[in-house]
C-alpha cells in the first residue's frame, strides 16, 4: 500500500520508512498517516502526525468544522444510517446538513449510496465511527440517543416493528431502562420466529442486564419472569436440555412466579425443569404439566419438581 502511493507521489524512500514504522503496518493507520504526509508533504508533517490511529482520527475530525456534529450525530446512529433518520435527528436545515454530509464523504469518512432525501451512509471504517463517539460527553451522547430513540418511535414505526432491537438499543443508551426492556423482550420474540436462537439469547440477555437498573418491585419481578420463560426457549434450541444455564433460567422463573403468587406461565416453567432432570421420564413429565394445566394458581405455587 505505501509503495503505491510512493510511486504515485513520488515519497523518497526516508519517508516510507518513516511511515512504516510510525504506523505498524496497519492499513487504516497507513492510509490516514499517508494522507496526512501528502497534504504537508515535508518531512516536518511526519513529526507533527499523532502516534496512534485514534488520535489520528480524532486530529481528522477537528479539521472538519462544522461537519464534525453531523458526524457525531451518525456515530450515535450506527456504521449505516439513512439521511431520514439524521435529519429527524440533527435538527439542521436540509441544505445545512446536505453540506455537511457532502463534506463528510469528500473526508473520505463516509461512503454514500443513493441521492438525498433517498441517500443511506455507512461509515468507512467502524474506528472512525468510534473516534467520532468517543469524542463527545457522556451527556451528550444520552441525548443523542433519546433523539433518535423518540425519532425512531415517532416517524419510523415501520423500521421499529421489523427491528425493535434498534430502538432498544437507543432507549438502553439513553438511560431508559424499563422501557428498553420491553423492546428487547420484543426482539428476542421476533428473533425466536426466525429461528434465530443465539440473537433471541442476546436480545433477552440484554434485558435481564437492564433490571440491575431497576428498583426492586412486583413490576420488576413480573418483567424478569418473562424474560426468562422466553429465555428458555432459545436456550434449550441452541444448547439442549441438559445445559446448566436452561436449569438456571427455569429454576429462577419458578422462583419469582412464586414470589408473585403464581403465574400463568407456571406450567411453561415445570415443563422446562422436567425436561432438564435426567431422572424424569416422559409420561412423568407430561403428568405433571397436564395436572398443572388444571390445577389452581396457588396451589401450583407450592408444587414441587420430584426432579
Amino acid at each position: 500500500m505505501v509503495n503505491e502511493v510512493a510511486a504515485r507521489h513520488a515519497l523518497s524512500p526516508q519517508t516510507i520508512d518513516a511511515l512504516v514504522k510510525r504506523t505498524g503496518g496497519v492499513p487504516l493507520f497507513v492510509e490516514e498517516v499517508t494522507r496526512l504526509l501528502l497534504e504537508g508533504n515535508d518531512q516536518r508533517a511526519m513529526q507533527s502526525i499523532p502516534s496512534t490511529l485514534q488520535a489520528l482520527l480524532t486530529t481528522r475530525l477537528d479539521h472538519l468544522g462544522p461537519a464534525k456534529e453531523v458526524a457525531q450525530i451518525a456515530a450515535v446512529l450506527g456504521q449505516e444510517f439513512t439521511h431520514a433518520l439524521i435529519r429527524a435527528v440533527a435538527g439542521q436545515t436540509e441544505e445545512q446538513l446536505r453540506q455537511n454530509l457532502e463534506r463528510l464523504g469528500e473526508a473520505d469518512l463516509i461512503h454514500v449510496q443513493g441521492i438525498p432525501p433517498e441517500a443511506s451512509y455507512r461509515f468507512k471504517h467502524a474506528l472512525m465511527q468510534d473516534a467520532a463517539y468517543e469524542t463527545m460527553l457522556k451527556s451528550r451522547r444520552r441525548e443523542l440517543h433519546r433523539a433518535a430513540a423518540r425519532a425512531l418511535s415517532e416517524q419510523f414505526k415501520d423500521v421499529v416493528d421489523a427491528q425493535p432491537e434498534l430502538l432498544a438499543y437507543h432507549l438502553t443508551q439513553a438511560g431508559a431502562a424499563e422501557e428498553a426492556i420491553g423492546y428487547w423482550h420484543r426482539a428476542g420474540q421476533q428473533a425466536i420466529e426466525r429461528s434465530a436462537n443465539v440473537e433471541a439469547i442476546a436480545h433477552f440477555s440484554s434485558g435481564l442486564e437492564l433490571l440491575q437498573q431497576l428498583p426492586e418491585s412486583a413490576t420488576r419481578d413480573q418483567l424478569e419472569l418473562d424474560l426468562r420463560v422466553a429465555l428458555g426457549v432459545p436456550l434449550i434450541a441452541s444448547r439442549g436440555y441438559s445445559a446448566p444455564e436452561v436449569e438456571g433460567t427455569y429454576a429462577r422463573a419458578r422462583a419469582l412466579s412464586e414470589r408473585l403468587g403464581g403465574s400463568p406461565q407456571l406450567a411453561n416453567i415445570l415443563w422446562g425443569l422436567c425436561r432438564r432432570c435426567c431422572f424424569c421420564s416422559a409420561s412423568s413429565a407430561g403428568s405433571v404439566i397436564w395436572r398443572s394445566a388444571n390445577t389452581p394458581m396457588r396451589s401450583m405455587s407450592r408444587w414441587r419438581s420430584p426432579c
